[in-house]
């Protein structure tokens, strides 16, 4: 199986810039921005100047025109013009079709992926009694070492109220879903069949699983 690029998972992305914005291909700067991130630029204004130090024949090769690369302004208008609902989910199954396909030892692959579902409390994201912390649901793959999806819980429901959100845009197909005991609801189980994914397990204590098909 051959797994594409993430340069072409960014290529089959809507584009929603006018004509006059496409200057540089969307596929060409996300690359350029997935890149900068791995080399720990964080802040929009690391990655521009990470890109504008890059080795000017990256241009030609991502298919920039006239051998320039994206300035601040340019990179910021095609992440604020991103099609969220279009990325999540060709993230999620670029990343599932590698987890099956590279396994990153030299173990034999596991014959389920492993993918870990817990809810955190974001520190200092709390800002007095009017704004409480902010709490996130998130869904991490172990054979990546990686994050593959991650929705915030309103505060008006709970974490297994939100794992409808978190899974629509995961491929559970031939993978495992662990975490705690309190999300072995109907609701849950219900949810990872119709994504088919294969068994859920919860954790109660270091000692006790018990799982659910």
């Amino acid at each position: 199986m051959q797994i594409p690029s993430l340069y072409d998972v960014y290529t089959a992305l809507p584009d929603s810039r006018t004509a006059e914005g496409k200057r540089f291909n969307q596929a060409g700067v996300l690359a350029l921005i997935t890149v900068a991130l791995i080399a720990q630029q964080n802040s929009l204004r690391q990655i521009t100047a990470w890109v504008a130090a890059c080795d000017p024949t990256l241009s030609a090769r991502l298919g920039f025109r006239f051998g320039r690369m994206p300035s601040y302004g340019t990179i910021r208008r095609v992440l604020l013009r991103l099609d969220l609902t279009a990325l999540r989910p060709a993230l999620a199954r670029w990343a599932h079709s590698l987890a099956r396909t590279l396994p990153v030892s030299d173990a034999p692959p596991e014959p389920l992926l492993s993918l870990a579902i817990d809810g955190k409390t974001l520190c200092g994201s709390a800002h007095g009694p009017d704004m409480p912390a902010t709490r996130v649901l998130s869904a991490f793959a172990h054979e990546l070492g990686t994050t593959l999806a991650q929705v915030p819980i309103p505060a008006t429901t709970t974490e297994a109220g939100t794992l409808a959100a978190l899974f629509s845009d995961l491929v559970l197909e031939g993978t495992i879903v662990s975490g705690d005991a309190h999300y072995t609801t109907r609701e849950v189980l219900s949810t990872i069949r119709e994504k088919r994914g294969t068994t859920w397990c919860a954790s109660r204590t270091i000692n006790h699983v018990s799982c659910a098909a």
